[in-house]
């Protein structure tokens, strides 16, 4: 994939509106689609067109979504096969071909089978997924296509976590009042909404603001249109640079001010959005790549080791400042991480399929 810029097949012509309509269900995963599917059941069907564009939606309805899309590609899926087969190391196909099988062996030993069931289904769909994109994402041309509706929703996502920082001083201040006057400051439908998405609560026969979400919104991480920060943090760390990538290709014909305010303002908002979403280990993996993309540049070797050695002191550094009151109160998201990982240690021991 080094061809510039983007020449294209007949072929590529011809399947380059489905890429399209993939990409856009792929943006459109990340704004209604961002939760786990074992909380499926705590994610209403939206009741109204408002609640549609701003609440998330069931995870369910990916699934008539991304069947409805595979079966309009099928005939270009179809022809691709056995183009592409050959041409695809094993080593790709092997793994994750590995993985879901195991999957379905160990669902015999499961514990709800329905919770199972639907997660399976996402599973199959992440690795169909996956799939449709080794067999037909085989050129810069059909990437830059995908990319289009990704990226439209990456952005969405990072503006509602912008808007979110605004935000939640507010609707803590909200909630905080709304409990103490019993609710009076809000009209009846609006607590029933509140209510359905479980930002109030009743203990004890009383309406109170969840003690939670509360915390939430206290501590100011965003978490965009993600389940929580670190799935935030997550997505920016995979979408940022490829998506900067593209923007850089697309925007060359344009005037140069143009051009860098685009790429200026994408990076500002993934470089706002990763800071503000609080993840301690998203920080150390945007060193990490930082560091990467610098020494893959052209620049001298005695320059390039100086700006890294600089990019570690003081990303350190910064580190160690922005998440000084994490560490003095103990660390405890690691302590707990530990735990899970021993009792995933525990489980594997005592049930290996």
């Amino acid at each position: 994939m080094k061809e510039a810029p983007f020449p294209t097949t007949p072929a590529d012509r011809q399947i380059r509106w489905w890429l399209l309509l993939w990409g856009a269900l792929l943006g459109l995963a990340i704004l209604k689609f961002g939760n786990p599917v074992i909380l499926e059941r705590q994610i209403p069907a939206p009741a109204s067109w408002n609640d549609a564009m701003t609440d998330p939606w069931p995870i369910r309805w990916v699934n008539g979504l991304a069947l409805a899309v595979g079966l309009a590609g099928l005939p270009w899926i179809w022809r691709e096969i056995p183009l592409r087969l050959p041409q695809i190391s094993r080593w790709l196909w092997v793994p994750p071909m590995l993985w879901l099988a195991w999957q379905y062996l160990s669902s015999a030993q499961t514990e709800d089978p329905r919770l199972t069931s639907a997660t399976l289904a996402q599973f199959t769909g992440v690795f169909a997924a996956y799939a449709i994109g080794l067999l037909l994402i085989s050129s810069r041309a059909r990437l830059q296509w995908v990319l289009a509706g990704v990226l439209a929703g990456f952005c969405l996502c990072l503006m509602r976590s912008v808007n979110q920082r605004m935000e939640f001083p507010q609707m803590r201040a909200s909630l905080v009042e709304g409990e103490r006057t019993g609710w009076t400051n809000f009209p009846p439908a609006a607590v029933e909404d509140l209510e359905r998405q479980l930002l109030i609560v009743t203990t004890n026969g009383a309406r109170i603001a969840n003690p939670l979400i509360l915390l939430k919104l206290e501590r100011g991480r965003v978490n965009g249109t993600l389940v929580y920060p670190n799935a935030l943090a997550a997505i920016v760390l995979l979408l940022l640079p490829v998506t900067l990538v593209l923007v850089d290709q697309v925007t060359r014909p344009a005037r140069p001010a143009t051009r860098w305010a685009a790429l200026g303002l994408l990076g500002g908002l993934g470089a706002i959005a990763l800071f503000w979403s609080g993840s301690k280990s998203g920080w150390l993996i945007a060193l990490a790549l930082l560091a990467a993309a610098g020494w893959k540049s052209t620049v001298p070797r005695r320059w390039k080791t100086t700006a890294l050695a600089l990019i570690a002191v003081g990303g350190v550094l910064a580190f160690a400042l922005r998440f000084q009151s994490y560490f003095a109160a103990g660390a405890t998201s690691v302590g707990a991480r530990m735990d899970y990982w021993n009792a995933a240690v525990r489980t594997a021991l005592t049930h290996p399929i």
